[in-house]
């Protein structure tokens, strides 16, 4: 089940998807055999430093993603069949370019900071995968296999564009935190992500990227 908020605010996601996931319970004439609800891993919260993965006790530092967290244990008690959660980390692709964009203006930024993220065309290739397999988990992390420094990102985007890597914005401590995708890997048994790293996914983004945008 995929809902976009209307606003990043807390009142915005409660709205959505846990008014959302309330309204389709009460008119679906029967559950759905399984129901796979798109979450984030921003209800993780910072971790800082840490290494995190599916048994990782959600903190939620925000309240946007604290209505998230919520609307994920709705949607365990509100559907009678199957209930998937899979929290993507940060999508990006063909309309979701910004890292690529700010590179491009010089925007400085946290060279220090683990960042983790999945090509939109992948995320659609596991949501698939978790609709047609006969035994599913229960939750899923959406990650690609390298997690990276927003610096070491910025750097290959920089030498691709041929522009200089943005200033650092950070205080040159490390911050961030390290999604563990190994259950992914399993669950894929094998199958490769089309764009298994940063490198390959934002490779081709800038084969088309238009600079005057």
């Amino acid at each position: 089940m995929t809902l976009s908020p209307g606003g990043r605010d807390a009142a915005a996601y409660e709205h959505t998807f846990r008014g959302g996931l309330a309204g389709l319970a009460r008119r679906l004439p029967t559950p759905p055999r399984r129901l796979v609800f798109i979450s984030s891993t921003g209800v993780l919260g910072a971790h800082d430093g840490d290494r995190v993965d599916e048994a990782t006790q959600p903190t939620p530092d925000r309240g946007s993603a604290a209505a998230l967290l919520s609307a994920e244990q709705d949607a365990r008690e509100l559907f009678d069949g199957e209930v998937v959660v899979v929290r993507p980390a940060g999508i990006y692709g063909p309309g979701r370019s910004r890292t690529i964009d700010r590179v491009a203006r010089g925007t400085p930024m946290d060279h220090r900071r683990m960042t983790n993220r999945i090509h939109r065309d992948d995320l659609v290739t596991i949501l698939a995968a978790l609709l047609e397999s006969s035994a599913p988990p229960p939750l899923l992390h959406a990650v690609d296999a390298e997690p990276a420094t927003l610096g070491a990102v910025a750097s290959f985007i920089a030498e691709r564009l041929g522009v200089d890597v943005p200033a650092d914005s950070g205080d040159g401590r490390a911050s961030g935190k390290t999604i563990d995708g190994r259950r992914l890997r399993t669950f894929l048994q094998g199958s490769r992500l089309r764009f298994p790293t940063f490198r390959e996914g934002y490779a081709e983004l800038i084969g088309r990227h238009d600079p005057t945008r």
